[in-house]
């Protein structure tokens, strides 16, 4: 599956926008895309939140999924994601993420699972 990756631009031009949205980049565009910085694009380049959240989640089910991801960044989906699905858990609701192309009940256990253990 293609997903929206974040470029940094590596090239010589100065007219050439620092930053890239796009599945496949174009030439003298690095990815740089994680989740960490998915969620700093939303100062660093202007971008709406849930645009940041879609793609930080995007990136996360892309590429290996919530357990395979660096503690520091199970700690930022789990701060910045996990607290609304278990407010909405807990209120017996369903939130605004099961309506998600890329949310799961794996990926909302692996989450929830996460926050009760840190």
């Amino acid at each position: 599956m293609s997903y929206i990756k974040i470029g940094k631009y590596y090239g010589d031009s100065d007219d050439a926008p620092i930053y890239q949205f796009k599945e496949v980049l174009d030439v003298d565009y690095k990815d740089i895309s994680d989740v960490k910085t998915w969620f700093l694009m939303e100062r660093e380049a202007n971008k709406e939140y849930s645009y940041c959240e879609d793609g930080a989640m995007n990136y996360v089910v892309n590429n290996g999924g919530f357990d395979s991801l660096p503690e520091s960044h199970k700690d930022i989906v789990a701060e910045k994601i996990g607290n609304s699905i278990f407010k909405d858990w807990l209120n017996g609701v369903s939130g605004s993420f099961e309506t998600k192309s890329y949310f799961s009940e794996e990926l909302r256990t692996s989450i929830l699972v996460h926050l009760q253990n840190n």
